[in-house]
């Protein structure tokens, strides 16, 4: 699987080629691989550092809860539903406090 990746992403000669399809599907195949990873494995995924940074900066680098800044965050999953496609909607930048409250909620 990611041989063939590989192959089509570095052994590709010109990105404006018609090939951009093969490119697409790879990318694709690659997402779908993401839903059923190791969640562990996933979450140490360059894919999913991305996300991270980026729910932190569209947070403001403060908790999407309490409002704090000065804490430790964490992104978490709303769902997982889109798992390897996160949207907005389905990450949030939290501290410790408000996560395990709403994980307690969640019980």
């Amino acid at each position: 699987m990611f041989s063939k990746i590989k192959e089509i992403l570095f052994d590709w000669p010109d990105p404006n080629e018609k090939n951009l399809e093969m490119v697409n599907a790879a990318y694709d195949s690659l997402m779908e691989e993401f839903k059923y990873m190791d969640y562990k494995t996933y979450l140490r995924t360059k894919h999913w550092v991305r996300i991270k940074e980026e729910a932190l900066k569209r947070a403001g680098f403060k908790c999407q809860a309490c409002n704090i800044s000065d804490a430790d965050l964490s992104v978490y999953h709303n769902n997982y539903d889109n798992r390897g496609r996160e949207t907005r909607d389905d990450v949030i930048a939290l501290c410790e406090t408000c996560h395990a409250k709403i994980r307690s909620k969640e019980k």
